[in-house]
């Protein structure tokens, strides 16, 4: 197998094959999000078939080349088609598959990459074995195949009276999208945290067709937005955030139970909360029932070049 960039072949051949996988962030309707610097890869089989692929974000700083994980998303939607019917035949052609990407990464000549993959990709020896870094973070995964009432049941007895008294309460729930607002919540949250962005990106990711909204209003004050979107059976809790300032703590919860109810409705099967290490946002998402699940980070580069660019970009 070989990783080749999507421009050099036929990109709607593999756009109609990504259609078929459950990784929106692949997607051509994601990519048309972004600016130049959105890479696809698509991942070729020996007889030239296209099996796979994913995607990455390259940029360059202080005149380096820089390849990561596109802004905004948590991985690099990598999929994989396998007609083997094994356990062990489709162990080895994930291996296979693995192997040319690590291949394709080390003789690419980027000066730092640094790479998220999905959940669902749990073999890394073919990275480590070629010395490139691997770590580990975690997300959770909510099975969405049970009715809303079973859901709503695995949820936190604490977060549950809250999302009660947030439904009793003036809290009101709209589906309606507002790029303007959600900016707003969305970029103020970052701010506060100190952390730069790409708002030409953010804006064009927030007005997506497929992007689904579940905002949540204090009579004619808007105090919290949860933002899903996904592609066939998965979906991705991409943006939340409230409005500190109100007093309604349940405001949050209430955005993304009904983000949750949303991507069910809609048919999802799998709801991604994208995870998080930061000790209180996971408490946070953990109260929700979801399955504790890891999900491994790459990075690597040439030279001293990954140990210096790590310490520095963000």
């Amino acid at each position: 197998m070989k990783v080749v960039p999507v421009e050099e072949i036929d990109v709607q051949l593999f756009d109609s094959i990504q259609k078929k996988s459950n990784e929106v962030y692949s997607s051509k309707m994601w990519a048309g999000a972004y600016d130049s610097g959105l890479r696809r890869f698509a991942i070729i089989a020996d007889n030239g078939d296209i099996v796979g692929g994913w995607c990455a974000y390259q940029r360059k700083k202080w005149g380096l080349e820089i390849l990561i994980t596109p802004p905004f998303a948590s991985h690099c939607g990598l999929f994989f088609f396998s007609e083997k019917k094994s356990v062990a035949g489709i162990q080895s052609e994930i291996k296979k598959c693995m192997e040319a990407i690590a291949h394709f990464l080390i003789h690419a000549n980027f000066h730092f990459f640094k790479i998220e993959f999905p959940p669902e990709f749990q073999d890394f020896q073919n990275f480590i074995w070629k010395k490139i870094n691997v770590t580990t973070r975690y997300t959770y995964l909510l099975s969405l195949n049970s009715s809303v009432e079973q859901l709503e049941a695995g949820f936190d007895p604490k977060l549950r009276n809250k999302i009660s008294k947030g439904k009793q309460g003036t809290l009101e729930l709209s589906h309606k999208s507002n790029i303007e607002l959600a900016h707003q919540l969305f970029t103020d949250n970052l701010r506060k945290k100190g952390l730069d962005w790409n708002d030409q990106i953010l804006r064009s990711l927030l007005g997506l067709s497929s992007m689904h909204y579940s905002i949540i209003s204090d009579g004619e004050t808007p105090v919290a937005a949860a933002l899903v979107c996904g592609q066939n059976e998965k979906c991705y809790y991409l943006f939340g955030s409230t409005d500190k300032s109100q007093q309604q703590n349940a405001a949050g919860p209430l955005a993304l139970r009904s983000a949750i109810v949303q991507a069910k409705e809609m048919g999802f099967t799998t709801f991604d909360f994208e995870g998080s290490m930061i000790p209180e946002v996971e408490g946070f998402f953990r109260q929700f029932g979801g399955k504790l699940t890891p999900l491994y980070s790459i990075n690597g580069g040439r030279g001293l070049w990954p140990r210096l660019i790590s310490l520095y970009l963000k």
